[in-house]
Formats: C-alpha cells, structure tokens, sequence
C-alpha cells in the first residue's frame, strides 16, 4: 500500500497527528526536570496537582504533561541493567494522538483487543484545551497510548526573530 491509498480497513482507528507525550519524574527529579524544560524551549502552560503542561510555538495547546510521582512509582527505572545512562526515576506515561472525531475515539473502545485495556471515553478536564480521551496499553510491553478529539488549539506563539543578516549586497 502507498502513502497516497487510504486503508479501507473500518476498523482502523483515523489518526490525524500527534498530540502530546506525558513523562512522570520521582519527586527528586521534578525540579531538574521543570528547569530541563524551560530551558529546552518549552512553555509552561498550567500546572494542577502533580501535573504541569507545557508547550511549544504551534497550536497544540500542550505537547509535554510533566507529572510529579511517588517514590513507590518508580521501582522500575525507566533505564535497563544493559543502559550506559545514569539511573533515575523518569517513566514515560505514554503518547497522545490526536483522532478524526468523537465517532473515532469511540470507535476505539470497541475495536482495540482486550489485552490493550482500553479505557472509557473520559474527559480531559483539567488539561489545557480540553477534550475528550481514551487510553489503552500496548499489550506487548506495557506502555500506555493515549487517543484525544476536541481539543481546543491555542494561538500559535509568533516570536517575531529579527530578520537574518546575510553575506552578500543586494
């Protein structure tokens, strides 16, 4: 199949883009983590509870929910025995998308297999745009999937960067 034949599989769930990611951090690395994304380019957005929303330039309203979680949480680092990397308490809660309509998201509670444990339509009520969601874990590894629709997009942020000085008359 090419990239310009639609699948006419109807149980395909209709993805349109990505939308966010979530991390989780040990309470001793929440603050590094904060400063690693102000200085990354990030924007805080909002925080509410454990949760603090950030985003970039574009539309999304958020692309990055950072989420402060308890020592307990993190007995399995995120890193292996086999990883060279320094050892920490950083999870990744998974990857949102965004669907093609509310028909699409319900549509994945009933087609998504058992073993992905798919979540109810829920509603993203403290998050910034809004929305509806389901989650649902790859049954193979464990890591969670996140499906959103009705998201309120934010303005995009113009920075207004000077313009670029270039080396030659004209």
């Amino acid at each position: 199949m090419t990239a310009d034949a639609p699948d006419k599989n109807e149980n395909k769930i209709q993805l349109t883009r990505i939308a966010h990611v979530y991390y989780r951090y040990a309470s001793q690395d929440i603050q590094a983590a904060h400063e690693f994304m102000q200085d990354f380019g990030f924007f805080h957005v909002k925080s509410v509870g454990p949760r603090t929303y950030y985003r970039g330039y574009g539309p999304e309203p958020f692309v990055l929910c950072v989420e402060e979680a308890a020592a307990e949480d993190h007995t399995n680092s995120s890193n292996t025995d086999n990883d060279s990397r320094p050892k920490t308490g950083t999870q990744f809660g998974g990857a949102a998308f965004a669907v093609a309509s509310l028909d699409e998201l319900e549509k994945a509670t009933r087609v998504l297999p058992p073993e992905a444990r798919a979540t109810s339509v829920y509603e993203l009520k403290d998050a910034p745009g809004g929305g509806k969601c389901v989650s649902f874990w790859d049954p193979v590894d464990g890591f969670p999937f996140h499906l959103v629709w009705g998201q309120t997009l934010a303005e995009p942020i113009d920075l207004a960067l000077p313009e670029p000085k270039t080396n030659f008359v004209g």
